[in-house]
């Protein structure tokens, strides 16, 4: 408990210098800190301080009202169970900040902010619960298709139902991240995975020439890519094919892909 107060006590007692003078990284990070922590503990009002997580008011109690002892221990009239879910919420999301001030540090695993829907979709797919990530993905998609993310996020998309073995769905959604985004780095990445979709759903002829034509795609295909194009191609026994005009034989395969699986 008495960590957990020195630690809020840090963050409310934050001096005005801290205010505006943290760099981009470190105010996006407080941003983010600030939708989570809002999101876990409900009702939460902070002050203008981008640089700290400064709390003026939670579940409509000022923290003055929260009556910290000096000692560290709660007002006795406050039941147990609030007393413990409290200390644990705070010490899940502050723990990283029990440190001297520092007013541009940020984890080492912070990756910025790119857009709420986008953000809290990226979490749930490192979580692997697929199914919140899609809905976010999703939702990230529809309002925000020209995004230069936006490529990333619908091959997660896709990624969502390969990974909970919904293969027509993947198959649509890596088919439309090729489509939509044809010149972006996911375009080998698309092609590969829709190969690999259209041998699970019964396909495998045309699977299987979708994997002999990655390696003809823009941009050129990276080592891993071409690795794992081989290995899937090991595994379901696809034969090895030299493709000649690519381009050309790539526009039908998708074209005969997109009228199998609609």
């Amino acid at each position: 408990m008495k960590k957990i107060l020195i630690i809020i006590a840090l963050l409310i007692t934050s001096n005005s210098y801290a205010e505006n003078n943290g760099n981009e990284n470190r105010k996006d990070w407080i941003k983010q800190l600030k939708r989570d922590l809002a999101n876990d503990i409900g009702d939460v009002i902070y002050s203008n301080n981008q640089c700290y997580v400064e709390i003026i008011e939670h579940n409509g109690m000022t923290m003055k009202e929260y009556n910290y002892k000096s000692a560290g221990e709660r007002r006795d009239d406050f039941k147990d169970i609030r007393e413990r879910e409290f200390r644990e919420l705070f010490n899940d999301i502050f723990v990283d900040l029990d440190r001297p001030k520092n007013v541009n540090w940020v984890p080492p695993d912070f990756i910025p902010s790119v857009h709420p829907d986008y953000d809290d979709g990226i979490k749930y797919f490192n979580k692997k619960e697929y199914y919140s990530a899609a809905l976010f993905l999703s939702d990230f998609l529809e309002n925000n298709i020209q995004h230069d993310i936006a490529p990333k996020a619908q091959y997660l998309y896709a990624e969502t139902f390969r990974l909970t073995d919904e293969y027509i769905e993947a198959a649509t959604q890596y088919l439309t991240g090729y489509e939509k985004f044809i010149e972006s780095e996911f375009t080998a990445l698309n092609v590969m995975r829709l190969g690999e979709m259209m041998i699970k759903i019964d396909y495998p002829e045309t699977g299987c020439e979708l994997l002999n034509n990655v390696q003809n795609e823009v941009p050129p295909v990276n080592d891993d890519i071409y690795l794992e194009t081989e290995q899937l191609m090991k595994t379901y026994e696809c034969p090895k094919v030299v493709t000649t005009d690519g381009e050309i034989m790539l526009a039908n395969l998708i074209k005969d892909t997109k009228e199998l699986i609609q």
